[in-house]
This record gives structure tokens, C-alpha cells and sequence, in this order.
């Protein structure tokens, strides 16, 4: 009687921290959501590209990376990289407008200034115009399917208002829930 008594406090006990340690990853991903939120809404609010330290944050926008990146995926591009090889995916802004571009370096000519020769994953011909190292942003270091968007859609003043309210609710509730889960218990009293 007494080995089944303890074994079903081990199970509870296994139990409980288990149900904490999900709980604690959950409220961990939402604040970290929340964070990567605010920084690409600032980012944008501000007429920037959104950056965390020296990363800056893409959405991508089309497949022509497809299958290494799809549409809605977010990458992050190391900003401060200045020395790129061919097979690196690259970020660049050609001079003529400010549209992004991410596409695999498939040729590098070097002389007076270097030129890369870039082509996306799915497409089947090269870029039509070199791309100088001047125009490059960075090089892909991160990419995270489907998060874009989200990015993009908080993009929209009363979407952002909801992110950062939402998981502001659901954590206050998941507050809650634990206190009057202790109450109930009698192990906190008011």
C-alpha cells in the first residue's frame, strides 16, 4: 500500500513539473513573439528595416528561393558580414529602387570592384543585372517559415494593438488560473 502511495506522488510530482516546465516554454515563446513583434512594428513605423542588433528582418515575398525559403517565411541577415562566396544567399537593394532581393550567388568576378552574379533557387536563368558589393545588405543567417506572416500583418495598427494584447490577456489569465488553482488547495489564502 505504502510503494503505491509513493509511486503515484512520484507521478504526481513528475506530473506537476512537467505541466510547469510546458507552461514556462509556452509563456517564454509568446514573450519572445511579443518581442519580435514590437522590434519589425518600430522598424516599420519608423520607415526602416527592422534590425536586432546586427540582423535585420526580411519577409519573404515570393518563391523564387523555393524550397530553401517559401512566401511568409521571416529571414534574418547578418548586416555586418562583408565577405561573400559563391553558394552564400545574399540580401541586396539594387540602386535602382529599394526593393529587396534574396538569391543565391552563383558566379563572383573580381577586378576593380567585385560583382556577383545571383540566381533564385526555383528560377532557371540568372539575374539580368550583377549585383556590387555596395548593394549588398548581408548575407542569410536564419529563416523561420510562416512567422513573416504574422510580421506582416501586424503591420496593420489595430493587428499590432491585438498581438501585444493578446498575449498581455492570456497571460494574466494563466495567472490567475494558478492562484485560484492554489486557493482552491488552501495553499494561499486571502
Amino acid at each position: 500500500m505504502a510503494e503505491i502511495m509513493n509511486e503515484e506522488r512520484k507521478k504526481s510530482s513528475t506530473h506537476k513539473m512537467l505541466k510547469y516546465i510546458v507552461d514556462a516554454v509556452v509563456i517564454i515563446m509568446i514573450v519572445l513573439l511579443a518581442i519580435l513583434t514590437a522590434v519589425f512594428a518600430v522598424g516599420m513605423r519608423n520607415g526602416e528595416q527592422p534590425s536586432l542588433f546586427n540582423y535585420k528582418m526580411f519577409i519573404v515575398r515570393s518563391n523564387s528561393m523555393s524550397p530553401e525559403f517559401k512566401t511568409g517565411s521571416l529571414i534574418l541577415v547578418d548586416a555586418g558580414e562583408t565577405e561573400f562566396s559563391r553558394g552564400d544567399i545574399i540580401t541586396y537593394i539594387k540602386d535602382d529602387g529599394n526593393l529587396s532581393t534574396t538569391h543565391r550567388i552563383v558566379e563572383v568576378y573580381e577586378g576593380e570592384t567585385t560583382r556577383y552574379i545571383t540566381r533564385g533557387d526555383a528560377n532557371e536563368i540568372d539575374d539580368p543585372l550583377p549585383v556590387f558589393e555596395d548593394e549588398i545588405i548581408g548575407r542569410v543567417v536564419l529563416s523561420i517559415p510562416l512567422i513573416g506572416y504574422v510580421l506582416g500583418f501586424i503591420q496593420k495598427r489595430w493587428a499590432f494593438v491585438a498581438l501585444w494584447l493578446v498575449p498581455s490577456v492570456v497571460i494574466v489569465l494563466f495567472i490567475i488560473r494558478e492562484i485560484m488553482k492554489e486557493l482552491e488547495r488552501g495553499k494561499l489564502s486571502l
